[in-house]
């Protein structure tokens, strides 16, 4: 069955194989969500620069979902942010 997918993306190898790997079963990503140090505006995971992802977006044809957050909101703000993809995009995943 085809689910509509938010994808927590580092833009590492590992989360691009994931996304490559849920893509090829027949899942719709609607989202890239990336966490930004807020401080820098730079992914957390990897430092990339804030219009380096908006590139990668561009280029997947896939939107952001950009989550600046400070360390110690870290995880409430993913959490947030997972929330409005299910209610606001229609992610199941």
């Amino acid at each position: 069955m085809k689910k509509k997918f938010v994808m927590s993306y580092s833009c590492g190898k590992d989360s691009t194989l994931s996304l490559y790997r849920m893509i090829k079963e027949g899942h719709e990503p609607v989202a890239l969500l990336i966490t930004v140090d807020k401080k820098v505006l730079r992914s957390w995971f990897h430092g990339v620069p804030k219009d380096l992802l908006n590139q990668v977006s561009k280029s997947l044809n896939i939107p952001l979902l950009l989550v600046e957050c400070q360390g110690e909101k870290y995880a409430d703000a993913f959490k947030n942010a997972l929330i409005k993809a299910k209610n606001e995009l229609g992610a199941e995943g």
